[in-house]
């Protein structure tokens, strides 16, 4: 381990006795260990043998007892992490939990807990302090009391910390054990583009004549007769221990690489046994056929690609469509590893961290990049997994699958009488052949599960029939929410309607904001209303295939009323509901406005209805399933807003959503004819959710979605008690 790392760790163990024991000796004592590391200018980890940690404690930790100073040379003994940083985020906060002292210390500390302690400006001693006054012990107890103004009443807090806290954003538990904070995948397009293109000219470099001799020449299996599987180089742990740390990454599937330009000398009998074979003169036949010379300079070999890089894929978090993008992982099909690494280490924009086995790490310095996006980049860590073309199927489902999902496959691939591992898919230690990724999933009696649903475990118990019954772009027919020059928008009616039929939609809506955001009064709406009609008549006039429906996003306001009366209502073809104000209420008064939305006839949809936006803590307080019930009872849609910093409803509530029944509209809110383009990320957020076309209100032909506003006209039934 590193300085940094036995920091860090000491720094938690402290928080941790802190946070049971207060303000003690133990605690402190591991913080003035902690500070110390940061200090040093060498490894600690050199001196690991129990003579020179106590020897270290005369110099540098004077006041440390001897059970603090066994727990730091756990620390130096312990092995690096394993590759897998998914992994460790996917099991504990601290992945070094083996520790003797810190398996204890989570016994007694839930992980959701260990998480509130690492919040901004919070540490274990406000943290115990929350505890013992309001009993707050994650992040959903806090975010409740600061939105009820309870935190600002104890002594110590006040009301600017509290409003940090509600408002605030801070990474989750997953996202800070990784060393880069996620980026939002709409923004890392640009830099995985960069890399893919950096990597391109590796794809048309021929090998050089000395290249060493391909590893597939290599793949005997050395392991002893009777010896366990091997894991995936730099994998997943296997299936039948899933709460169990995985072990370091062994190498018996690492490619003996032959070490260059040394030339081994044979012994006697080898030399002997040669010579003798060498053919006569007179047995022409038994000579070697001379090569072209073009084929002696490239160092070609029947069957023998002469390219560095076959094939490259995108993989990890990316390829799954998370929302956040933690590494950018590389999958790498070659038959020359070394010259393709050393390519790699070449690059100006790579640091490389780590290289071990088949898996290179490196941190991209976005200084070096030369894209306009680096301005906006905060830096991140590549990954790259090189792998021969024979095992490219199943890396590539491995390093495009989550943890949980690998582990499924194994396990079912061993009921099914097959060993899987990253090189490939076995059965009776021979290779079963794989074209496609597809084809691994037929083997084990699963339909094609495309990479973005291979995040949780939802896929195997209701899993899509096939990749194409899943939503797409194509099937999209108009977007229904989006504002003008008529409130806070940038563009005019007309200038939207010219990029919606650009984007080939039937129809659009125009919602503008009402008047509690800044934007219509009930004149104003009408005014709005009869400008869309002026250019539907020029639309038809021109022959243009598109209808701009008359819409509004009222606003529902702190008292639970609608901000338009619903005479205005009931002339609208289109009508979103917002909370856009009075966010912070208790969960009874969001409970009621949400009601009112809801119950109200002429409401078709709520819009962005969590209120989330990217990396904050801040949620509505609100019960889920009831919200659900009730928009399913009332035939109300739900939102996938695709403004870039918010995507709410995300995918996992999307797939809640339609277990309940409800219709999910996928809408840009856009503000500029720029950013309808928006769309194709919420269409990629769906796909991931599981929807189909029939899941979601904007793939219906015009005519079908004003029978579904007339349905929803015709059923204002009140709550049912």
């Amino acid at each position: 381990m590193t300085n940094a790392q036995i920091s860090e760790q000491l720094d938690y163990i402290a928080s941790l006795l802190e946070y049971l024991e207060g303000e003690s000796f133990p605690a402190r004592r591991f913080t003035e260990m902690a500070r110390a590391v940061e200090r040093f200018d060498f490894p600690v980890s050199l001196f690991s043998r129990h003579h020179e940690i106590h020897k270290m404690r005369v110099l540098f930790f004077p006041k440390a007892r001897d059970e603090q100073l066994d727990v730091l040379r756990e620390l130096i003994l312990e092995k690096d992490p394993p590759a897998d940083e998914a992994y460790q985020r996917q099991t504990r906060l601290s992945y070094h939990s083996q520790i003797q002292l810190v398996a204890a210390l989570e016994k007694e500390v839930p992980l959701e807990t260990a998480a509130l302690i690492r919040i901004p400006e919070m540490g274990a001693a406000r943290a115990a302090a929350l505890r013992d006054a309001l009993g707050v012990k994650n992040s959903g107890d806090l975010t409740r009391q600061c939105q009820s103004h309870a935190v600002r009443k104890l002594e110590g807090f006040d009301a600017e910390l509290e409003k940090k806290w509600l408002f605030g954003k801070w990474y989750s538990s997953e996202e800070r054990a990784g060393a880069f904070a996620p980026i939002q995948w709409v923004r890392s397009e640009s830099v995985v583009d960069y890399i893919l293109e950096q990597l391109e000219p590796l794809t048309r470099e021929t090998a050089p004549f000395w290249a060493p001799t391909p590893w597939e020449e290599f793949r005997q299996d050395p392991r002893p007769q009777g010896a366990p599987p091997a894991e995936p180089f730099g994998g997943y742990p296997p299936a039948a221990e899933p709460g169990a740390f995985p072990a370091r990454p062994d190498r018996w599937n690492a490619p003996v690489r032959p070490i260059p330009n040394v030339r081994l000398r044979r012994s006697l009998s080898e030399r002997v046994r040669a010579f003798f074979s060498k053919p006569k003169p007179s047995d022409l036949s038994n000579l070697p056929q001379p090569r072209p010379r073009g084929d002696m300079l490239r160092g070609a070999r029947s069957g023998m690609p002469t390219t560095l890089l076959e094939k490259t894929e995108v993989a990890g978090d990316f390829r799954r469509l998370n929302e956040g993008v933690r590494s950018f992982d590389f999958l790498l099909v070659t038959r020359f590893p070394d010259q393709v690494s050393e390519r790699i280490a070449a690059l100006p924009f790579l640091r490389v961290t780590r290289e071990s086995g088949n898996v290179i790490e490196a941190a991209i310095d976005r200084k070096k990049l030369t894209i306009a996006e680096k301005y906006a980049f905060p830096g991140g860590e590549a990954r790259f997994f090189l792998c021969s073309p024979h095992s490219r199927v199943a890396a590539s489902v491995c390093r495009s699958s989550s943890q949980p999902h690998w582990s499924e496959l194994i396990a079912r691939a061993e009921k099914a009488g097959f060993f899987l591992d990253e090189t490939g898919l076995y059965r009776e230690k021979k290779e079963v052949p794989l074209e496609k990724e597809g084809d691994l999933y037929e083997k084990l009696g699963l339909p094609d599960l495309p990479p973005e649903i291979r995040d949780s475990l939802f896929e195997f118990r209701q899993p899509p029939a096939s990749p194409e019954l899943l939503i797409s772009r194509s099937r999209i027919r108009g977007d229904l929410h989006m504002h003008s020059t008529f409130s806070d928008g940038r563009g005019t009616i007309e200038q939207m309607a010219d990029k919606a039929v650009e984007s080939g939609y039937e129809y659009i809506a125009l919602t503008d904001h009402t008047k509690r955001s800044y934007g219509l009064d009930e004149e104003g709406v009408l005014e709005c209303w009869r400008a869309v009609d002026r250019v539907n008549r020029r639309i038809r006039e021109i022959g243009l295939p598109l209808t701009i429906l008359r819409g509004i996003e009222v606003d529902v306001l702190e008292d639970a009323r609608l901000d338009l009366s619903e005479e205005i209502l009931a002339q609208a073809d289109w009508v979103m509901a917002s909370l856009h104000y009075g966010r912070g209420q208790s969960r009874e008064m969001i409970h009621r406005r949400m009601e009112t939305a809801l119950t109200c006839p002429y409401v078709s949809g709520i819009s962005h209805p969590t209120g989330k936006e990217w990396q904050s803590s801040f949620r509505l307080d609100m019960d889920l399933d009831y919200i659900f019930d009730l928009a399913a009872k009332h035939g109300k849609c739900l939102e996938m807003n695709c403004k870039l910093h918010r995507f709410d409803l995300d995918w996992r509530l999307c797939r809640r959503a339609k277990e309940h029944g409800i219709k999910i509209v996928i809408s840009t809110d856009s503000h500029s004819p720029q950013e309808m383009d928006n769309l194709r990320y919420g269409v990629q957020f769906a796909r991931k959710a599981g929807l189909t076309p029939d899941d979601v209100v904007n793939t219906l032909p015009l005519s079908e979605l004003m029978a579904m506003r007339k349905r929803q006209l015709q059923n204002p039934a009140p709550l049912s008690d």
